[in-house]
Parts: C-alpha cells; sequence; structure tokens
C-alpha cells in the first residue's frame, strides 16, 4: 500500500509545495515525540497535519514556540488536531480541505439509500444462503424505489449539497433542515427548507449531514425516531453522535420496516456484540463514506493550493474564521 503522505500529498502535491517552500516531511511516518516535534516546527513558516492517530497533533506550545509560523493546514474538514484559540491569538491563517471528501460520501449516501430501499444486503445474504425468493409468487421482500420518494437531509453544507445535486434525476421531493444555511444562488434546485419536526414527520428517507457538535449531539433521540414514519429509512454517513444508538436499536428491534444505513456509529470501531450487527433491517459499513482515491488526493490539493496562494499574497480559498468553528466536524 502507498504510504499516507504519497495518498494524501503524492508527487504532484510535493511538485507544488517544492515550487515555493522547503518542504520537512515526517518520513517515518510515525508519531513523533514532544521534543521531536518541537525540533521540527520550531523554524516553520506553515505546518500541514493530518487527522487523529495518522498525524502529532498541533498544540499551543507547539505553536507558540514557531516563532516564523503564518499558516497552519489541516487535512480534512475537521480541526480537531489544531488547538485553534492558539492559531487565533497568533493572527495565525488556518486551512483546511473541507469539500474533499463531499462528493466520495454523497455517492455513498445515495448507494446505501438504493441499496437499503431495493433491500440488496437481504438479497445478497439470501444468494448466498441458497434461500433466495425466484418471481412473484415466492418474493417475501419487496423493494421501494427511490424516485418519488421524500427525502429529508438534516445539514446541507458540502456533503448535503452534493447528495441533493445526485438525488435530482430521482424526481424525490426533497426537504431540509439546518439553522446555518438559507436559500442562495448556490443552493440546489427543488430544496425547501422546514423544522426538524416535519421533515422527521414526512420523509421517506432522513439522511443526516450534520456537524457534531454540543447542540447537535443525540439530536435523533427516541422522540425524533418516533416521529419518523413506521416504514421509513435512517441513513447516517455523518458522525454517530448525532444520532441516540441505543433508542435507534430499540426502534429497529420494535418496527422491522423501519430500516437504518450506518457508516458511523457512538463508538468505532462498533463493537462486536453490537444488535445492529445481527438485524435483517440494518445496513452497515465501517466509516467508509469518504475513502476513495480522489478524496484522498483531494484533501492534499486543497491545502497545498491554498498554502501556495498565501505565500503568492491571493486570497485563500478555504480559510477557517473563528466564527466558523462551531459549525466545524
Amino acid at each position: 500500500m502507498p504510504s499516507a503522505y504519497d495518498r494524501l500529498i503524492g508527487p504532484r502535491g510535493t511538485a507544488v509545495l517544492e515550487s515555493f517552500a522547503t518542504v520537512d516531511r515526517n518520513m517515518q511516518e510515525r508519531l513523533l515525540s514532544d521534543e521531536e516535534m518541537l525540533q521540527r516546527t520550531a523554524q516553520a513558516d506553515g505546518i500541514i497535519v493530518g487527522w487523529p492517530g495518522q498525524s502529532n497533533a498541533l498544540s499551543k506550545t507547539l505553536i507558540d514556540a514557531a516563532g516564523s509560523l503564518r499558516i497552519v493546514g489541516q487535512l480534512g474538514q475537521s480541526i480537531k488536531q489544531i488547538d485553534t484559540d492558539a492559531v487565533f491569538a497568533r493572527g495565525l491563517a488556518l486551512v483546511n480541505s473541507p469539500s474533499a471528501f463531499a462528493n466520495a460520501v454523497a455517492e455513498f449516501t445515495l448507494a446505501m439509500m438504493l441499496g437499503a430501499r431495493h433491500r440488496l444486503p437481504a438479497h445478497d445474504r439470501a444468494m448466498r444462503m441458497g434461500t433466495e425468493a425466484w418471481g412473484i409468487k415466492n418474493a417475501s421482500i419487496l423493494g421501494r424505489e427511490l424516485c418519488g420518494a421524500t427525502v429529508g437531509l438534516i445539514g446541507l453544507g458540502w456533503i448535503g449539497k452534493r447528495v441533493a445535486h445526485l438525488l435530482a434525476p430521482f424526481q424525490v421531493e426533497l426537504l431540509v433542515h439546518d439553522p446555518y444555511a438559507a436559500m442562495g444562488p448556490d443552493t440546489p434546485a427543488g430544496v425547501r427548507f422546514t423544522s426538524l419536526d416535519e421533515l422527521l414527520t414526512c420523509c421517506d428517507i432522513v439522511s443526516v449531514h450534520a456537524a457534531l457538535t454540543q447542540t447537535t449531539t443525540h439530536m435523533i433521540g427516541r422522540v425524533q425516531l418516533e416521529q419518523m414514519k413506521m416504514d421509513a429509512l435512517l441513513v447516517n454517513t455523518a458522525r454517530g453522535g448525532l444520532v441516540h444508538e441505543e433508542a435507534l436499536i430499540d426502534k429497529l428491534q420494535r418496527c422491522p420496516a423501519f430500516m437504518a444505513a450506518l457508516d458511523v456509529f457512538a463508538s468505532e470501531p462498533l463493537a462486536p456484540d453490537s444488535p445492529l450487527r445481527t438485524m435483517d433491517n440494518v445496513l452497515l459499513s465501517s466509516h467508509r463514506s469518504g475513502h476513495t482515491v480522489q478524496a484522498y488526493e483531494g484533501m492534499g490539493t486543497q491545502v497545498i493550493e491554498d498554502f501556495q496562494r498565501f505565500f503568492a499574497g491571493q486570497a485563500l480559498r478555504y480559510r477557517v474564521t473563528a466564527a466558523q468553528l462551531s459549525a466545524l466536524k
């Protein structure tokens, strides 16, 4: 397998960086000690970090010690690896790659909608076990078409907007709940903004694309799940903490016609004994929706191009401001 650096930055990204900067890369691709990090970052004009577990975090100590530091970049949309208070206190530029995963996650979301509605996991399991039904007479599992369904999107950021665009050919009625979004020139056609209560009550499919914050944790709880149709589909490719997992399990156990398609969970990896693993009305994947070759390359490209703009004195495309922090994952 190519290294993380090669997947995220690669030869093209390295060439761009080296066209305007001297690059000090963590060649060992291991987590460095605090002392090693201080030595590597003390003279840096710019620092790019990766995601948790794959890269060292950028602490206040490191930021304060880097006297020449002017810009910090985070691969991906989350900026949890960076002490943002220290960044803004220094007046440093902060950039990320917010839309790199958008198309990958949106396509995965659409695939989950289609797969769950047409009962593909159940059909696949039956074929492998030799218990499949043939023709109309013996068909025990009827699918539902996506065309003409009422779909609700909770969150209309980069990913939510892309999902809305991908749904256009299916002629769905599209409801959106997002307190941070409003109608504008880039709003997908056919979108109707509404309350969370109306969205949950009216939609055949509810797809979650919100950020996980203190106010959105368990935003889909027991009350909200009971508002949904008995044969609705809940899709979550955002963050597991947005949905009260125990309440969802209870709903799925009580209502066999209710379905869930889940790429994220309250605790990851998902526990081996989780009831979700054995339910026929659940479609599961292991937080894989954004993992594509193109998305990985896009993460590096977006950050590197903004670094190039910064040192050329140009406006940044993906600058993160203090006002945006509450809406970031």
